[in-house]
């Protein structure tokens, strides 16, 4: 994520605990259009070196910016939650394990409504 770029996201829909599949959906285009999906999905921030840098000074820069991104995207979803969801599910460390969390407990599409 760089320094000037805007990360400004808010998701369309509120998730109130009916409408999984649609905030999920919603979710995934507002985080995936900024290139932090990475977050939700399993594996871990890349770790880059660059010229002039030891391997821990790289490691930790690249550890500093993964937590940052994931502190964002943990507020866009805090931020697209009934707040009686967002109670229930705030101790959720990162981004995916509160996705995860709430995946679980609400993700149960295997009948979804159909598009009328």
């Amino acid at each position: 994520m760089e320094s000037g770029m805007n990360m400004n996201m808010k998701v369309a829909v509120c998730f109130k605990g009916t409408n999984y599949l649609v905030w999920s959906r919603m979710v995934r285009t507002t985080v995936g259009s900024k290139g932090l999906w990475k977050h939700i999905t399993p594996g871990e921030a890349p770790k880059l070196i660059t010229q002039g840098e030891t391997e821990g000074e790289s490691a930790s820069k690249a550890e500093e910016k993964w937590h940052q991104e994931d502190m964002l995207v943990m507020s866009v979803l805090h931020a697209s939650l009934e707040p009686a969801i967002l109670d229930a599910y705030s101790y959720c460390e990162s981004a995916k394990e509160l996705w995860d969390t709430l995946k679980k407990v609400y993700g149960n599409t295997s009948n979804p409504e159909p598009c009328v």
